[in-house]
This record gives C-alpha cells, sequence and structure tokens, in this order.
C-alpha cells in the first residue's frame, strides 16, 4: 500500500481488525520510509473475495447443554460415593464448577460463542468439525485439527462444490444465442 504522507510503496501492518458486519478490514499501517502511521479500509468485494466458508471449532450452545445434561445425569449415578472429594475440589480448586474462575470462563465462552455465530451468519458455508476434546494450548498438534477440518469439509462436499461452481450475478444484458434481425 502506498503511504499518503510520502507515497512510499513499503509498509508495515501493525494491526488488523474486521468490523462489525465482518465485511471490511481495519488495518493501521506505519510506513517504513517516513514511519507515520495511517488506516486503511479494506473490503472484501475489492479484495475479489464474493464467497466466504467459515470453519467454527466452538461447540454449539445446544451441544453445550446436551454435554452439561449427559454429566448431571453421570454425576448423579456415580456422584454419591464421592461426596467429600466433591467439597474439597470446590474448596480447594479455583476453576471448580461455581467458584469465581469457572464462572469467568463461562461468561469468556458465551461471549465468544456470541461473536463466532454472529460472524457465521455472514458466510456462505459453515463448517463444524466437533473438537470437543480441543484445549486452547494445544497448538502443537496442528494434525489432529486438520484431520476434523478435512471431515468436515468431506461432509460439506457438495454444498462447497456448488458454492464454487455459482456464477456471480451479472448485471450486464445477456445476448440472445440465436439473434435474429428483422427489417421493417
Amino acid at each position: 500500500m502506498r503511504c499518503p504522507f510520502c507515497h512510499f510503496d513499503q509498509d508495515r501492518v501493525m494491526d488488523s481488525r474486521a468490523s462489525e458486519d465482518g465485511y471490511v478490514i481495519r488495518r493501521r499501517r506505519e510506513c517504513l520510509h517516513c514511519k507515520r502511521r495511517y488506516t486503511s479500509y479494506e473490503r472484501l468485494e475489492e479484495m475479489g473475495i464474493n464467497r466466504i466458508i467459515v470453519v467454527n471449532m466452538i461447540p454449539t450452545p445446544a451441544y453445550m447443554r446436551c454435554c452439561l445434561e449427559m454429566e448431571r445425569e453421570q454425576e448423579s449415578l456415580y456422584g454419591r460415593r464421592h461426596a467429600f472429594l466433591k467439597a474439597l475440589n470446590r474448596h480447594a480448586n479455583y476453576f471448580a464448577p461455581g467458584n469465581i474462575l469457572d464462572i469467568m470462563m463461562r461468561a469468556v465462552h458465551g461471549s465468544q460463542i456470541r461473536v463466532a455465530e454472529e460472524a457465521c451468519r455472514h458466510a456462505d458455508v459453515v463448517l463444524r468439525p466437533l473438537g470437543i476434546d480441543a484445549r486452547w494450548y494445544e497448538f502443537d498438534k496442528p494434525c489432529k485439527y486438520i484431520a476434523l477440518g478435512r471431515r468436515a469439509a468431506e461432509e460439506h462436499l457438495e454444498e462447497i462444490k456448488s458454492l464454487v461452481n455459482k456464477r456471480n450475478a451479472s448485471h450486464e444484458p445477456k445476448i440472445a444465442d440465436n439473434q435474429m434481425a428483422g427489417l421493417a
């Protein structure tokens, strides 16, 4: 991108953020020549992007509720034997259900779900690989997530193919294949 101050054509991106609607990317840039900073706004259509495929690893709220209900059922079946350990865990473990860090983590997770679902509303195809055992610190195991993504893509392959083959809406008038000219 060309600097608006000195017109030098090399810069460094300091910060990138997507807008609320997800169709505009705001980039804060610094010119490598004059060191002045400026902001650029990139629209997806201007970048040549007219179809969006989203991969969302965050489980849906319905799936989370189902897992929570299953956990409660198992606790009701097996929880009575370990009542002392459960009470000890609640007082010693800050991440135990109901403790302050657990409440904060649930609030953060809830907001992540809302943001992800809002981003998915703007997509043409949404892939949801189920990685329930995924943890934020497992960035050193990419093969696991690549396999989950590949499986989700294969499940939605027909939908992806139809999206790729879909033609852009053209506002140009179509010329008829068999043109007929008439003289009056």
